[in-house]
C-alpha cells in the first residue's frame, strides 16, 4: 500500500471551511482508492494551543487515514501573525524560518509521494513526486479584496500560482479558472472539481432532527453554511437584507434561514434569519433542512457547502455564481436566481411543492453523483495520475 502525505497549513479536521471539506474530501477519497494517507498539519487552530497538549497531535480519522499536528510555537506564531495581515495561509513561505520538525521531516522523508494544499509552500530538495492541489485561482480572488490584497497578496500569489507548474510533478486543479491558468504555463495539469459524499438518512430521523433543532413541521428551513471568506459576509448581508424587505412572503411561505459557521460569528436572531456560529456537527442542519441556500455573488474555484447539500439530497436555491463548478447548473432542484423577484418567485415555487421536496432534492443528487461523487472522482482523475508517477517511466 502506498503511502502518501498531504501537507496543509493548518488543521483539517473537523473540517470548518469549505477549503477543509475539500482537503479531507480528497484524502478520504485517496484512503478508499487504497492509499494510506497521512494529514501533516504545519499548525494547528487557535484552540488546540490552549492549553497546549503538547507537540504534536495525532488523531486516526478512519482505517488508513490519519491527521498529525505540529503545535510546535514558531510555526503557530508564524500562522498567527501573518494571518493578522491578511492571509494565514501564505505563512508556509516562512518555513525556512521556522525550520521543520524532526517529526514533520521523517513523515515526509516515509512518503512515496506527498500532496501540498496551495501552491505556498517552500519545498526542499526531494527525489520524491510532489503534486499540488489548488482550492481556487487564488491571485483572483485576492484582486477581488482589499488594498493590501490587490496590492500586495494577489502579486504574491500569481507568483507563486505560476511557479507552481515547473515546481510541482503535477497540478491538481479545482475549476475551469485555475485550469486554464495553470495550462498556460505547462500540461502537467488534471482538474479535481469539489465533489460530494452521500449523507443517507431516513424520513423518521429528519423528522427527529427537525424536533431535536427546533423546527415546527410546517416550516420552510434554508441553511447557508460559509465560512469568514469576505464574498460569504457579503452575501450573508444581502441575504438578510432580501428577507427583511420582504416580511409578508417570509410570512407565507413560513420561511427561516438557519446560517452555520464563522461567517456569522456571533450568533444573531433576525427572526426570519438566524444565525448560529460554529456548530459542532453541520449534518443534523443539512439533515432537518428543506432547501440549501447560496447567496454568494463572487470568489473563486467552486463552492464546497452546495456539493455538500446535494450529498444530503437538498434542493439548492443559488445565485448564478453559487453554481458554480456543478455539472448541470439547471434542471428540477436547482433554483437559480439573479433578481430579488426571482428569488421571491423560486420560495413561493419551493414553499408550493414542499411535499415533494425529498423526492426532488434526491433525484437532483442522482443526475448529479456520476459528476461530484468523490470518491469516483478520485479514483477515475486524481489516482491514475498518483500511480503513473510511482511506478516509475
Amino acid at each position: 500500500m502506498a503511502k502518501l502525505v498531504y501537507v496543509t497549513h493548518s488543521r483539517v479536521h473537523p473540517p470548518e471551511t469549505g477549503g477543509q471539506q475539500r482537503t479531507f474530501r480528497l484524502a478520504s477519497g485517496l484512503t478508499t482508492a487504497g492509499y494510506e494517507v497521512t494529514l501533516l498539519a504545519l499548525a494547528g487552530r487557535r484552540t488546540d494551543y490552549r492549553p497546549r497538549p503538547g507537540s504534536f497531535i495525532e488523531t486516526e480519522l478512519a482505517d488508513g487515514l490519519r491527521e498529525v499536528i505540529d503545535l510546535r510555537w514558531p510555526q503557530g506564531l508564524t500562522q498567527a501573525v501573518i494571518n493578522q495581515l491578511g492571509d494565514g495561509k501564505m505563512w508556509t513561505l516562512l518555513t525556512p524560518l521556522t525550520r521543520l520538525s524532526d517529526r514533520s521531516s521523517s513523515i515526509l522523508d516515509s512518503a512515496d509521494a506527498v500532496i501540498y494544499d496551495y501552491p505556498f509552500h517552500f519545498l526542499p530538495e526531494s527525489d520524491t513526486p510532489r503534486f499540488m492541489v489548488s482550492f481556487n485561482f487564488e491571485a483572483e480572488l485576492y484582486r477581488q479584496g482589499g488594498w493590501l490584497d490587490r496590492r500586495l497578496l494577489a502579486p504574491v500569489a500569481e507568483r507563486m500560482e505560476r511557479r507552481a507548474v515547473g515546481t510541482f510533478d503535477h497540478v491538481f486543479s479545482v475549476a475551469p479558472t485555475d485550469t486554464s491558468f495553470f495550462r498556460r504555463f505547462g500540461p502537467n495539469v488534471t482538474e479535481i472539481p469539489n465533489g460530494m459524499g452521500r449523507l443517507d438518512f431516513t424520513s423518521a430521523e429528519r423528522v427527529a432532527a427537525r424536533e431535536a433543532l427546533g423546527m415546527a413541521p410546517d416550516e420552510l428551513v434554508g441553511i447557508f453554511v460559509a465560512s469568514s471568506h469576505p464574498p460569504n459576509v457579503e452575501a450573508l448581508a444581502d441575504l438578510r437584507s432580501l428577507i427583511a424587505r420582504y416580511e409578508e412572503v417570509m410570512d407565507e411561505c413560513n420561511f427561516r434561514a438557519i446560517v452555520i459557521g464563522s461567517v456569522a460569528p456571533e450568533p444573531f436572531d433576525d427572526g426570519r434569519v438566524q444565525g448560529l456560529g460554529f456548530v459542532e456537527d453541520v449534518e443534523p442542519y443539512l439533515i432537518a433542512a428543506d432547501v440549501a441556500l447560496n447567496p454568494v455573488a463572487r470568489g473563486s474555484g467552486s463552492n464546497v457547502k452546495i456539493f455538500e447539500a446535494i450529498g444530503a439530497a437538498k434542493p439548492v436555491l443559488s445565485t448564478p455564481f453559487g453554481l458554480r463548478g456543478l455539472p448541470a447548473e439547471t434542471g428540477p432542484g436547482i433554483y437559480r436566481y439573479e433578481t430579488e423577484a426571482e428569488f421571491i418567485a423560486h420560495l413561493r415555487a419551493i414553499s408550493a411543492h414542499r411535499p415533494q421536496l425529498e423526492q426532488i432534492g434526491a433525484e437532483l443528487r442522482e443526475r448529479s453523483a456520476e459528476s461530484v461523487l468523490m470518491d469516483r472522482i478520485v479514483a477515475d482523475r486524481m489516482a491514475p495520475v498518483i500511480d503513473s508517477f510511482l511506478s516509475g517511466p
